[in-house]
């Protein structure tokens, strides 16, 4: 999904701050470690420090995933796919052929 969309070319065309300091998104552990692109602490050195910073960072990224739940129900109406009966509906007792 992010190789598809310009979002990460955009981030590192923009995203700095007034003092000229990147800025990063937080991203699922799947995602590649970048400037702009950050994701969680993984392997067998991790601090305590380190811990503690993917909780917290767990913590609010579980929130947002529960408000993109909260959005698509209640604009399921929006999802053409899942909206869609191809193959479920009896054309050919509809249609005379």
């Amino acid at each position: 999904m992010l190789a598809d969309s310009s979002l990460l070319r955009d981030v590192e065309q923009h995203a700095f701050s007034t003092t000229r300091e990147p800025m990063a998104l937080y991203s699922d552990p799947a995602y590649p470690l970048h400037i702009h692109l950050q994701v969680p602490y993984r392997g067998a050195g991790i601090t305590p420090q380190m811990e503690l910073y993917n909780k917290a960072m767990n913590a609010v990224r579980i929130s947002v995933v529960w408000l993109f739940r909260d959005i698509i129900i209640s604009f399921q109406f929006l999802d053409f796919k899942k909206n869609s009966k191809i193959f479920l509906s009896a054309v050919g007792k509809v249609y005379v052929v």
